[in-house]
């Protein structure tokens, strides 16, 4: 937030401020989100209108920025908001009892984030010149710095980690943040902020719709390894490196930023829209997207902060003020709208929001990137620091691939195979904490060969944007395979130490379904004459709905057809007694508990399960020995593990 006239190095200070504040914001943003669904809703038992609710209040607060400047002042206020995005940050990496204090931790630094950006923007269009630039181009850094640190944990963002390497990295981020705020406040700093007109400040209502794409996918490394068909270090790299490009389109002459800009643009929205209209993605595709799609997003920011810094000031910032909160409401209500559709019947597709979004920031960027078009663009020397320092980031997936380990395979020449059947509630434990760790430790501890895993999210926003399928793969050392369902991004799994012999995912019924179900079909070499057939599916939930469960049922009966050497896996929610389980005896399968004598067998809900509704099932060629329910609540079902001969 610096003078074009002013050194270069304290206009790197304030770009590093914005661009470290800005990581931490969406770590914290990030964190935020899985707690209304997870700790509010299941654990406590409100209603998903009241959640929402209280949602709605917590992003609402962003229009409080211009009534706090009035009352404290535009630079205290400015000083408390970043100091706070750092001490909620470093609270939340710190606290180890109830996830209470986690929701309260982070509650408090996203509000402090999204009231640190207008009055940053304010303060930059004060002092004029190329300020307000400076705090676009810090936003961008700041994006693909928190894009690093989080590929290089394998999306499974630090402030869920309690580690000495997430802490410390987290203090170190955190202490660096309070130097840039002693650097900066030694600089002739304006009392107050700056305001625009209405027509022109409303242009910064764009930062809701522009969060929303980052946060679902253009900053989400793992939607781009579910969609297009590359590694995780593949689509870590390709991500980072087109934020990169996105910030070096500033190097671009003003004619041609324009061009490329629109362009990329356009394109983009076609590409939605085709996918909108075909109703699936296709892997080449998804890359085009995701290269094209940051381009326009970095350039279209670029082209409303540069243009938010000219036209006439006014006192206070009432019009950026109101401005912000209407984008973060936008925010909170197209996240809530994406991922209500697996729950309410709503009269539209979550793939026209992607457009819509897009639509939104192209309309409002539009009449400055045209006039950008006019202008000269800022002096390249900042913006090429910026660039060689965003390049040296890309050592990071680098690094990545060169260490990644590549799970082995063992033989087990006929011998008892360990199975183990989980599902794992989204990474989330009954008290509300994505905890990872524990469930891998369940996991673990059994020693298993094969594992059949339901709930599995790859990058969903609303519960944490991780990765579970590569971080569990990683972290076990074995070889996954994912079934997505719901969409790309959501559904059933299997790891495994046996080689594979072929795999293969299907749908089961009905179509009508708001949170579709499949089932994940492996074969896998056991070391005797047959191959070893692994089913792990994930039933229809809702009660009363038996009826869905049982043509769920004869589907996966259907496919099997009679062969030996199978067996079935996965969350069933329904009991012995109903059809859709009594169907699977009377195929001839034998449930493991049974066999083996493990009563009651029950696994859900934890902490205190009640109900029998996962399940290992055999043919009669197999035997069963050794079943154990661990009992341990890393998820609100237990694991159940045998071993099969």
């Amino acid at each position: 937030m610096q003078n074009q006239r002013e050194p270069n190095r304290q206009v790197l200070v304030s770009i590093a401020l914005m661009a470290i504040t800005t990581l931490l914001g969406m770590q914290l943003l990030r964190s935020l989100l899985p707690y209304f669904t997870f700790l509010l809703r299941d654990r406590f038992g409100w209603s998903t209108p009241l959640a929402g609710f209280l949602a709605l209040l917590i992003f609402a607060a962003a229009f409080l920025a211009n009534p706090l400047r009035k009352f404290l002042g535009a630079m205290p206020l400015f000083i408390i908001t970043v100091v706070a995005v750092g001490f909620s940050r470093l609270a939340l990496q710190l606290w180890r009892l109830d996830p209470i204090g986690d929701f309260i931790f982070a509650t408090t630094g996203v509000i402090s984030f999204f009231l640190f950006l207008p009055i940053s923007l304010g303060l930059a269009r004060r002092m004029a010149g190329s300020a307000s630039l400076f705090f676009g181009l810090g936003i961008l850094v700041g994006m693909g710095a928190d894009l690093a640190v989080n590929g290089a944990f394998l999306s499974y963002d630090l402030s869920w980690q309690h580690g000495w390497l997430p802490t410390l990295i987290t203090l170190l981020l955190i202490g660096v943040q309070f130097v840039l705020i002693a650097q900066l406040l030694r600089l002739d700093l304006p009392d107050d902020t700056s305001d625009a007109l209405f027509n022109l400040a409303i242009s910064w209502l764009i930062i809701g719709p522009y969060l929303f794409l980052q946060l679902l996918s253009f900053s989400n490394i793992a939607w781009v390894a579910s969609n297009s068909g590359l590694t995780f270090s593949a689509s870590f790299f390709l991500l980072l490196l087109v934020h990169i490009l996105g910030i070096a389109t500033l190097l671009l002459p003003a004619r041609l930023f324009h061009l490329v800009v629109s362009t990329a643009t356009g394109v983009t929205l076609l590409i939605d829209i085709g996918i909108l209209l075909i109703g699936s993605q296709v892997s080449w595709l998804a890359i085009i997207y995701i290269v094209l799609g940051q381009i326009a997003l970095s350039g279209l920011l670029l082209s409303i902060t540069m243009g938010l810094g000219r036209g006439r000031r006014l006192g206070g910032l009432r019009h950026i003020s109101l401005a912000n909160g209407l984008g973060m409401l936008l925010l909170i209500l197209l996240l809530f709208s994406y991922y209500a559709v697996y729950d309410l019947n709503l009269p539209f597709s979550n793939s026209i929001l992607p457009i819509f979004a897009l639509l939104i920031i192209f309309m409002l960027a539009l009449p400055l990137l045209q006039e950008q078009e006019q202008r000269t663009m800022p002096n390249a020397s900042v913006v090429l620091r910026v660039v060689i320092f965003m390049l040296l980031l890309l050592a990071v997936p680098i690094l990545q691939r060169l260490i990644w380990q590549n799970p082995g395979q063992i033989q087990r020449n006929g011998q008892p195979i360990r199975v183990v059947n989980y599902n794992l509630h989204n990474g989330i434990d009954p008290q509300g904490h994505l905890g990872l760790e524990a469930l891998a430790r369940v996991i673990e501890a059994e020693n298993p060969d094969v594992v059949g895993l339901q709930e599995v999210s790859r990058g969903w926003v609303i519960n944490g944007s991780v990765d579970m399928l590569t971080w569990l793969s990683q972290r076990l050392g074995m070889t996954a395979v994912f079934g997505p369902t719901a969409d790309s991004q959501w559904g059933n799994a299997v790891l495994t130490r046996l080689p594979i012999l072929s795999q293969e995912n299907r749908e089961l019924p009905t179509d009508e379904l708001l949170l579709r179900r499949g089932y994940l079909v492996v074969q896998m070499d056991r070391g005797s004459d047959e191959p070893l057939e692994f089913i792990n599916t994930h039933y229809h939930h809702k009660d009363g709905e038996g009826d869905i469960r049982l043509d769920q049922s004869l589907a996966v009966l259907g496919f099997w057809d009679e062969r030996p050497n199978t067996v079935i896996v996965g969350d069933l929610n329904a009991e012995h007694g109903e059809p859709e389980i009594d169907i699977y005896k009377q195929a001839g399968f034998g449930d493991v508990l049974d066999l083996t004598g493990v009563f009651p067998g029950y696994t859900n809900p934890v902490p205190s399960p009640t109900r029998r509704i996962d399940y290992i099932w055999i043919t009669p060629d197999l035997q069963a020995k050794d079943a154990n329910i661990p009992l341990v609540g890393a998820s609100d079902h237990l694991a159940t593990a045998v071993s099969i001969d």
